[in-house]
Formats: structure tokens, sequence, C-alpha cells
């Protein structure tokens, strides 16, 4: 798993004393000391004293790549790069464990179980019915409300708030990156994410936001985790009930039971009534 200057930032919290980060992409697969010789490259970080990259007379260590920089106040150096490797090996270790799941056919709540590790805050993924199918444990702290109870008791969030936001923000279904939800439409403030099958959206993946906004790094390993979420979506959801990667119109033309609730509900929550023609 490639890191980006973004994760490095948040790893070394409040030992980064400034940073000028204009790319940040999870391009980041290796660390080097750095030498004058050295011909910058985005795909490594590279370690030094801000004398060694600036002739500065500072001590202090700087890590950079071939765009981005971070300062950091400490001049320990070895205790720098430890630290560089120690997050190499903490993201790897975990982004290892989700992929197993995958490759040993794990469940979803499995895969969801190590979003944990990541957030505070629950992970939720809906189908492309709006309606739950899986959300992390309680290990992930969310709020206590009356409205958070109800939601997770009926098994989605109340019918007429999502009519409301799907009603405002009827484009956000087209988006293949990761948007912002506004708690005025949605029972709290969160981050979405949709999985897209043969361009066809069968599922949301969903992340509260704690009180303060998550960083850019920590997104940036959201996205990441979406895309396993992905992978299991495409290859086990077909023995899924729960998902419809088949369409919901194929589903009520099946003559299955119950084949034509899924549309029916995708469309109200749309503004569709039952009886339109």
């Amino acid at each position: 798993m490639n890191l980006s200057m973004w994760i490095f930032s948040d790893w070394f919290g409040d030992e980064v004393e400034s940073r000028e980060i204009s790319s940040g992409r999870m391009c980041i697969e290796g660390i080097r000391l750095y030498s004058e010789e050295a011909d910058l490259n985005r795909r490594i970080l590279y370690i030094g004293t801000s004398d060694s990259f600036f002739h500065d007379g500072r001590k202090n260590i700087i890590l950079k790549n071939q765009n981005d920089i971070i300062t950091l106040k400490s001049e320990d150096l070895i205790s720098s790069v430890n630290k560089v490797n120690d997050a190499f090996f903490y993201f790897n270790y975990w982004y290892n464990k989700c992929t197993s799941v995958l490759k040993d056919g794990g469940t979803l709540q499995e895969l969801l179980e190590l979003s944990t590790e990541m957030f505070p805050t629950p992970v939720i993924i809906v189908d492309s019915a709006q309606t739950f199918v899986a959300i992390s444990s309680p290990k992930a702290s969310f709020q206590d409300s009356n409205l958070w109870k109800d939601s997770v008791s009926s098994g989605h969030v109340p019918d007429e708030m999502l009519k409301q936001f799907n009603l405002a923000h009827q484009d956000c279904y087209a988006y293949t990156g990761i948007f912002p939800v506004d708690p005025e439409f949605f029972f709290v403030k969160s981050y979405c994410k949709h999985i897209f099958n043969d361009s066809s959206r069968c599922a949301s993946v969903i992340l509260k936001v704690p009180g303060e906004d998550y960083s850019q790094g920590r997104l940036q390993i959201f996205d990441v985790f979406t895309n396993l979420v992905r992978d299991w979506i495409i290859a086990f959801g077909e023995e899924d009930s729960v998902f419809r990667i088949q369409s919901y119109f194929a589903k009520a033309l099946s003559g299955e039971e119950n084949g034509i609730n899924g549309m029916n509900r995708q469309t109200s929550l749309f503004g569709w009534d039952n009886g339109c023609t």
C-alpha cells in the first residue's frame, strides 16, 4: 500500500512544524536518506536535515518527495526514520488484513470491522435503495441520539429525510469520488462514496464525521477502504441477496417474491409515487 504526504503529516501530528503539500497523492512506496546526488522522485520519501536540503544551518528534520515537503520540529534523524518505517508497517499490515478477507472469501462484516482500526466513527454501507446493509461495530463511537437508534432499528434513515436529500442533490448519485453529506438532509454529517458496477450504482459507503472534519490523509485511507468494499461486492455480491447487482428493474420483472419492492423504494425516495405511469 502506497502512502502520501498527507498521511505522513497526520502520522507525525504535533511534531510537524510546517508543510507544503501541493499534490499529496498516495504514490510514496519507499524511503531514502537524502543526499545531494539524489534525483528526487515522487514515489520516494527522502529524509534529511534542513541544512542538507537547503544549506540553511538548521537541524530540523525534513520529509520531502518530488513535489511536497514537511518540516518537523524534531532534530532526531534516527527517531524520524523509525517513525516513517512504523507508518509503512502499520498501514500495510492493516491493508494486508483487509485483502486477506477478500482472498479467503470472508464476509462483508469481517471487512467492515477492520474499518474500526482506522476510524473512531462507524462506517455504514447502504444498497442502491438506500437501505442499511452493514454497519461497523460499536467499537467505533457514535453519537447516542434517538434518530440514530431509530435508523439502526428500521434499517435506514427516515424516508422523508432521504427524499429531501435526493430531491435537492440528485446529481450526487453520479459522483465517483468522496463527497461530504450535509447534516441538514442526512441524520449526521458524513462523507460518502458510491460503489459502481458496470457504471451502475449498487451501493454507497458512508463515514460519519467526528467533531471536526477528517483530514485529507484520513479521507485517502477511507478511499482505499471503499475500493476494498467495491472489490468485495463485485466478487461476492451476487451470492449475497442484500446487494442488487442485477438492476431493480430486472428484479421487478423476474417474478420473484418482493422483487418490485426495491424499485418502488428507489423511485419513491426520488419523489415518484407508486402509482406514477
